[in-house]
């Protein structure tokens, strides 16, 4: 199963996997990661760090000069750029700002489609956003990377990354995603600038008012440690939340609820917590009527999604055996019925990841999601494996009015004659 990571999920189509290779891309992985395994950064002697900061200024160096040089030259200088160095100064963050700003909005004449809607272009834009990611709130970070504090104060920091805020703002499916990390996990002078970012959205009628109040709140709720508190005063502080008017809120309080119960159900104590078939049967119902609830209780509660569920080595999936309750027509019934049309939570794992895993190889369930016009969930979950037994529903898919659906289809096809 892969793990739940938003940076490279967040866009989940037929890019994902260029949105994995950019993970990989600036995962430290390329040969200055030889310098520090990242198990004692501390120890990092200044012999090293200053080898880091000559490496890093060189590949800088080389994707500047790179830029007029096509892809293939841009994405080899890109992979030398990591890991970033610690004692980058101010000039070095206004240098690398700069470019990355620049190459944030990049457009070549030679661009080259990589898949029906994600072109080269797109590769280099996505990568610059990455780094600068890293920077502010440590997105693709290794232990090999602990950056100094930001040597700029907000409206520093804004104006170096105009270009870049203004794309990212300018999305209203990926801002929420941005603002809602930099607050959470980035630097101050990162958190006080998205902070205005996101009040100033408030003033613009782009988001209602108190948008950003409940986006703190949803931060707070994750930041809670309640393992050890009694269920009753868990259950009367989270439940109320799964119908809060804010699907961060909802989500926040959805995870946290599933790690409690992880615990719980592992560590029998008290007697009156809900049994797991009538926990799930319970979240279902605030899915189907909220959104954003169940993908976050099952990131809380599962550690390997929806098979821990029919996992009868298992607490939970040998609680839920023991009642007879059906895991997959519990999960396919929740699908069908939810609304998929609704944004996902930033700080959670949406629904339909868990799902297009665990019916990767059951085509009958993949053709009642598409039958019930869940057809991008159905093409995910189609070729997540891709399995001989799912390629009547490829093909089906293949004949979708929607390029989205369709041309992803139509690639896997093709590949498999050519193999």
């Amino acid at each position: 199963m892969r793990v739940w990571d938003p940076g490279v999920w967040r866009l989940a189509s037929t890019q994902r996997i260029l949105y994995e290779n950019v993970h990989l891309l600036l995962a430290g992985v390329a040969h200055t990661a030889s310098l520090d395994t990242g198990q004692h950064t501390d120890a990092l002697s200044c012999s090293n760090i200053v080898a880091m900061s000559t490496l890093f200024n060189t590949a800088l160096g080389k994707l500047e000069h790179a830029v007029s040089s096509g892809y293939a030259g841009m994405i080899t200088a890109f992979r030398e750029l990591n890991p970033l160095p610690r004692n980058i100064d101010k000039a070095g963050f206004t240098r690398l700002f700069a470019l990355m700003t620049e190459l944030a909005t990049f457009k070549s004449p030679q661009s080259q489609p990589l898949s029906y809607d994600y072109s080269t272009d797109s590769h280099i834009r996505a990568c610059a956003g990455a780094v600068i990611e890293k920077v502010l709130y440590h997105r693709y970070a290794t232990g090999a990377e602990t950056l100094p504090e930001l040597p700029f104060s907000a409206q520093e920091l804004r104006a170096q990354l105009a270009p870049w805020l203004s794309v990212v703002l300018s999305n209203d499916g990926s801002s929420d995603h941005t603002i809602y990390h930099a607050l959470k996990s980035g630097r101050p002078v990162t958190q006080e600038l998205f902070l205005q970012l996101s009040l100033e959205r408030e003033e613009q009628r782009k988001r209602s008012k108190g948008y950003t109040e409940d986006m703190l709140q949803a931060i707070d709720i994750e930041r809670q440690t309640l393992d050890l508190r009694p269920w009753n005063e868990v259950r009367d502080r989270l439940l109320p939340l799964l119908d809060h008017a804010h699907f961060m809120i909802r989500a926040a309080s959805a995870k946290k609820l599933g790690e409690y119960l992880a615990i719980a159900y592992t560590y029998q104590g008290e007697t009156d917590i809900p049994a797991p078939a009538q926990m799930l049967r319970f979240i279902a119902d605030k899915e189907i009527a909220n959104n954003n609830v169940a993908g976050g209780f099952i990131e809380g509660l599962c550690d390997t999604g929806l098979f821990m569920l029919s996992n009868q080595d298992d607490e939970v999936g040998c609680a839920l055996a023991a009642e007879g309750f059906d895991v997959r027509q519990w999960a396919l019934s929740l699908t069908l019925e939810r609304d998929s049309s609704v944004p996902d939570a930033p700080n959670c794992m949406p629904w339909w990841f868990p799902v297009h895993e665990f019916f990767s190889h059951d085509p009958d369930a993949v053709q009642q999601m598409y039958e019930a016009g869940h057809r991008w969930l159905a093409m995910m979950t189609a070729l997540e494996d891709a399995p001989k037994e799912m390629m009547r529903i490829i093909e089906r898919l293949a004949q979708d009015p929607d390029p989205r659906i369709s041309a992803p289809a139509r690639g896997h096809m093709a590949k498999s004659v050519k193999a």
